[in-house]
C-alpha cells in the first residue's frame, strides 16, 4: 500500500542558488567567447581591408610593367634624387594603356611616404607639352620603399640589382619593391615580358 502522507519533497533553497551560479558561470564563459571571436573576426577584417589596398596598389604596378613595351622614344628610366635628408626614387616606362602609349612613372615621396604614379601622353611628348599633360596621384602610403632593378651584363655574363636604370641599358628585366607597409615588410618581385 502506498502511504499517502509523504510529502513531495522539492529543491532546497542552496540547490537552486548553485544551479544559478553554475548556470551563470557556464554563460559568462559562453559569452566572453562569443565576444572575444567578434574581436577577431574584426581585426581579421580590418587587417584584410588594409593589406587589399597594398596587394591591389601591387599588382596595378605589376599589370602596367608586363603591358609595356620597348618603345626607345619613351624608354625606361629609373632615379633617384635628394629630397631634405630622404632620397624620391622613381621609375618610368613605356605602356600601352587604354589603346594609348603612355609613359607611366611611379615615385616614392620619402617626405610624404606615398606611393605616386603619373602618366603622360606619346602624344603630349611628342608635342612637347610634358609639363601642361603631366598628371600625378597617390596610390598609397608606405612607410619606406626599396627599389632595384636587375641588370644583366651581357660582357661580363652577370647579373646584380642596381638602384638606377638608364635609357640606354634598355627594358627593365626585373624589378624588386622592397617596403614596409603598416609595420609590416613585404618584398614584390616583377618580371617584365618585353625585356
Amino acid at each position: 500500500m502506498k502511504n499517502r502522507n509523504v510529502p513531495k519533497r522539492g529543491f532546497t533553497l542552496v540547490e537552486v542558488i548553485m544551479v544559478a551560479v553554475i548556470f551563470s558561470i557556464i554563460g559568462i564563459g559562453i559569452m566572453t567567447s562569443f565576444v572575444s571571436g567578434i574581436k577577431i573576426w574584426r581585426r581579421a577584417q580590418d587587417m584584410a581591408r588594409t593589406y587589399s589596398d597594398l596587394i591591389l596598389t601591387l599588382e596595378k604596378v605589376s599589370r602596367e610593367l608586363r603591358q609595356s613595351v620597348d618603345l626607345p622614344a619613351i624608354g625606361y628610366e629609373a632615379t633617384i634624387e635628394d629630397v631634405g635628408d630622404a632620397k624620391a626614387k622613381q621609375f618610368s616606362f613605356p605602356a600601352l594603356i587604354g589603346g594609348s602609349l603612355m609613359k607611366v612613372t611611379y615615385r616614392f615621396d620619402p617626405q610624404e611616404k606615398k606611393l605616386l604614379r603619373g602618366e603622360l601622353s606619346l602624344a603630349a611628348i611628342i608635342a612637347g607639352k610634358q609639363k601642361e599633360a603631366y598628371a600625378e596621384k597617390a596610390m598609397l602610403e608606405l612607410e619606406e620603399l626599396q627599389i632595384n632593378y636587375l641588370y644583366f651584363d651581357k660582357e661580363t655574363k652577370s647579373s646584380a640589382w642596381q638602384d638606377s636604370w638608364k635609357k640606354e641599358d634598355g627594358a627593365f628585366q626585373l624589378i624588386k619593391l622592397n617596403g614596409k607597409y603598416n609595420g609590416e615588410e613585404f618584398t614584390k618581385i616583377i618580371l617584365i615580358p618585353a625585356s
